[in-house]
């Protein structure tokens, strides 16, 4: 059901009953838990909801029509004589969880909300009875897997309307109860406060000056450049290193590097794209979740990481595969051919052999030569077309090379 947008010359006191003080940092625009009085229009509004002061309501009017449970939901908008306010969802804290310690260290009335940075708070963390592999991993890889995928699940269904969120955080993302009974997890992540959310623009992927908590900001934001499109792929990175280690990167003394051999080659490789430069990092939530459902869905198993170290198959897109399988299909085929007919075997054979070899060591990049050239594989992750050109050229070459030898 889509949500209202009145105007009333009610107060908000005349339809809320206000029950906490100011619940956000910001004293100018005010966030409120609050009970309804009575009911607006035709909509039934649940007993408990949160009443935000806004400053601008093309943010929320875009949420309105947000149906992703990972997202707060926005019931409606209302435009006071005094301001503007929406009504939101107030997001209950998950019920799996023994809450006895951790309010007795909050002084909580039992009624509050959990935020993923209160999970993992090295402080509270021993509170929620959750195992730990060992003394640097918090939640696991696979259950920080499952929620990154369901905050890009989220982040998607706002991003479709070429927003960026800004600001993407431990504390703005709060765990309650699961979707479904069949989730992975017996909690869920739900993406809050959109208060410094912005359009990009397509064309120049660029978007609004705006700012983030400082650990989980892109670079471009803290350097009062232009920030871009991709600015809350790089918080993402943060937040799934953030989930298993308890912090960002860039409180290590070394960044990501000192991560490195905690994480599995996967989970890294994820975070390390994420977190590097506009050109290389992921061009869009869509790739990152093809990613992190690959990570997630793919046993790390001996046959599949001798398969997927095969040249052809390492990227695993279709169309390389398939090249690939035509390649090796030849060479070995080649083989069998001479091995079977050793009368015929001569030098143009073996030729064509050596050929089919030369294709699969070099196109395919059999040894994983860039290992060598750190300054090309960088360049060919800021300008795919390189990497093209440059076996392109050695496909030709080999080409002109093997039709010199048989004339």
């Amino acid at each position: 059901m889509e949500g209202f947008q009145i105007k009333t010359d009610e107060s908000i006191s005349d339809l809320f009953e206000i029950r906490s003080d100011n619940l956000a940092s910001d004293e100018e625009f005010p966030v409120y838990l609050a009970s309804v009085k009575k009911n607006i229009s035709d909509f039934i509004l649940p007993q408990t909801v949160l009443i935000k002061k806004l400053s601008d309501t093309s943010i929320y009017k875009n949420l309105l029509m947000n149906t992703s449970p990972y997202v707060e939901t926005v019931f409606g908008i209302l435009e006071t004589s005094a301001s503007p306010f929406a009504v939101c969802e107030y997001v209950r804290r998950p019920s799996c969880f023994d809450y006895q310690m951790y309010d007795a260290l909050y002084n909580s009335d039992g009624n509050g909300t959990l935020s993923l940075d209160d999970l993992i708070d090295a402080d509270h963390f021993p509170c929620f009875n959750i195992p730990r592999i060992d003394d640097r991993h918090y939640l696991s890889e696979k259950s920080s897997l499952i929620l990154l995928q369901e905050i890009i699940e989220g982040l998607s269904s706002f991003s479709k309307a070429k927003m960026v969120h800004g600001d993407l955080s431990p504390q703005n993302i709060l765990l309650t109860d699961a979707y479904d009974s069949e989730s992975p997890l017996p909690f869920r992540p739900v993406i809050i406060d959109f208060g410094i959310s912005k359009p990009f623009k397509e064309a120049e992927h660029q978007v609004a000056t705006i700012v983030g908590t400082k650990e989980f900001a892109a670079p471009e934001i803290m350097s009062y450049n232009k920030p871009t499109d991709r600015v809350d792929i790089y918080s993402l990175g943060c937040l799934f290193h953030f989930m298993i280690l308890g912090k960002a990167p860039g409180e290590n003394r070394n960044g990501l590097r000192d991560s490195e051999i905690i994480l599995s080659k996967g989970v890294y490789r994820i975070i390390k794209k994420c977190n590097a430069d506009y050109e290389i990092r992921y061009r869009n939530l869509k790739e990152l979740n093809n990613a992190v459902h690959h990570e997630l869905h793919y046993k790390q198993s001996i046959p599949y990481r001798i398969i997927t170290s095969i040249p052809g198959f390492r990227t695993h897109k279709i169309w390389k595969m398939l090249i690939a399988l035509y390649f090796y299909a030849a060479f070995i085929i080649t083989i069998i051919v001479n091995i079977v007919y050793r009368s015929d075997m001569d030098d143009d054979n073996w030729l064509v052999v050596g050929f089919f070899a030369c294709e699969v060591i070099f196109v395919c990049d059999a040894f994983n030569l860039r290992r060598f050239f750190p300054k090309y594989f960088y360049w060919r992750q800021r300008r795919p077309v390189i990497g093209h050109i440059v076996r392109t050229a050695i496909a030709v070459i080999i080409f002109i090379i093997y039709v010199l030898l048989y004339q």
